[in-house]
């Protein structure tokens, strides 16, 4: 049995060629396309280089990895990601914190998702700078 698509990618058909020759048409849904699922296949997106508390989602999505580096010589950084669309954790859940100990500057420091498929954020995200200078990317999808 071959597969040859031949309708437009993002389309939810194909045909299959049978091993004597008859072709059938198969139709199928493409999770991610119309029913909003997120497929383990999209790639993540980017908050960017950010240096203050900030909403990086105001809706349903996954949470990746969070990348932290110290961006001064001052004390700890404790920074926590909050399953919210607005930038009021109270009543939220902490979807991971990420704490560096030590006074020296560019320290890193990485949440990474278990097994990589990410941690379900079903309001957004909000990240919270508790203590200490830094700069963080996080990657979502």
């Amino acid at each position: 049995m071959a597969l040859s698509q031949e309708s437009p990618v993002g389309q939810e058909e194909a045909f299959v060629t049978l091993g004597d020759g008859t072709r059938i048409r198969a139709v199928f849904a493409i999770p991610g396309d119309d029913d909003g699922a997120v497929v383990e296949d999209t790639p993540w997106t980017s908050s960017g280089l950010l240096a203050l508390s900030s909403v990086v989602s105001t809706g349903p999505c996954v949470l990746g990895e969070v990348r932290v580096t110290a961006s001064d010589n001052g004390g700890d950084i404790n920074l926590i990601v909050w399953d919210s669309s607005d930038a009021t954790p109270a009543a939220h859940t902490a979807l991971c914190r990420v704490t560096i100990t030590t006074t020296t500057a560019s320290v890193q420091e990485v949440f990474m998702a278990p097994s990589g498929a990410g941690v379900n954020a079903a309001n957004g995200l909000f990240v919270q700078i508790v203590a200490g200078d830094c700069e963080y990317v996080v990657y979502y999808r």
